[in-house]
């Protein structure tokens, strides 16, 4: 039985000689294919990106959630007052 292999695409790129230069090189010190290099370059960039705008977003998103609860809080509920009360009470405030 074989293992399937992921789906592949195929990506075509104009690169500067300096760095196909540096890519070979690479590729031949690590015993790799040149591939195999840019697909985990690529891949890793690819990922801190998305992370970065996903905790900006969210972050964002959290901020605006955060103003419009402290600019509008919800109405306290009975238990809220009761152990409010309790609270200051037992800690003499």
């Amino acid at each position: 039985m074989s293992v399937a292999s992921p789906e592949m695409k195929r990506l075509e790129a104009r690169i500067p000689a300096r760095i196909k230069e540096q890519l070979e090189q690479a590729a031949s010190l690590a015993g790799r294919s040149q591939t195999d290099i840019i697909i985990e370059a690529i891949g890793g960039k690819a990922q801190q990106i998305i992370r970065e705008h996903e905790a900006i977003v969210l972050g964002r998103k959290d901020q605006i959630k955060l103003a419009k609860a402290l600019l509008n809080p919800p109405k306290a509920t009975a238990n809220q007052k009761r152990r409010a009360k309790w609270y200051l009470e037992e800690s003499g405030s």
